[in-house]
């Protein structure tokens, strides 16, 4: 099973290292079109968060849906990553995942708590179970979850509502 492995992981290298593609990965002229082999292009794709394009331009989040895998093929390819590529996408995963939170929800009401929330994560304040809150009170306050008051943000607070979007 291993020289299977072993042999199917020789012919993919082969095969990057042989072949031609954009640097960007994808025809659209808007991207790099520079043609390269397809091992520099995977490269090039994972490590360009910080070219600071237009995000109609940026190939990293263009190729984001795939990022994880062309990662681990650079890395399985010996070549070198930047060292904030971790970060960045780790970064750019919660990013997109909080928006497709944010564009599901329906009410303004719901809009407005899911960002009151998110200053939780900076700025100290009181969490409220709205169970526990009076019909009239409800009404009236624009949010009964999360309570801004003076000060930053404990570390206990900030993962409190980083589970609470986990």
């Amino acid at each position: 099973m291993k020289d299977i492995e072993k042999n199917a992981t020789e012919h993919l290298v082969f095969r990057l290292k042989n072949s031609k593609t954009y640097a960007s990965m994808c025809g659209q002229a808007q991207f790099v079109t520079t043609e390269v082999s397809t091992d520099v292009a995977l490269w090039f794709c994972v490590n360009s968060g910080y070219l600071n394009q237009p995000t109609d331009r940026a190939t990293f989040r263009f190729h984001y849906s795939n990022l994880e895998s062309m990662i681990k093929i650079v890395e399985a390819l010996g070549y070198p990553n930047d060292k904030r590529l971790m970060p960045h996408y780790q970064r750019t995963k919660t990013l997109l995942n909080l928006l497709s939170i944010y564009k599901a929800l329906k009410s303004p009401y719901d809009k407005f708590t899911f960002k009151n929330t998110l200053l939780g994560l900076y700025q100290n304040g009181i969490f409220i179970n709205p169970k526990n809150l009076g019909k009239k009170f409800i009404e009236f306050e624009s949010c009964t979850t999360f309570i801004p008051i003076d000060g930053p943000a404990s570390p206990e607070q900030v993962e409190k509502v980083k589970n609470m979007f986990a």
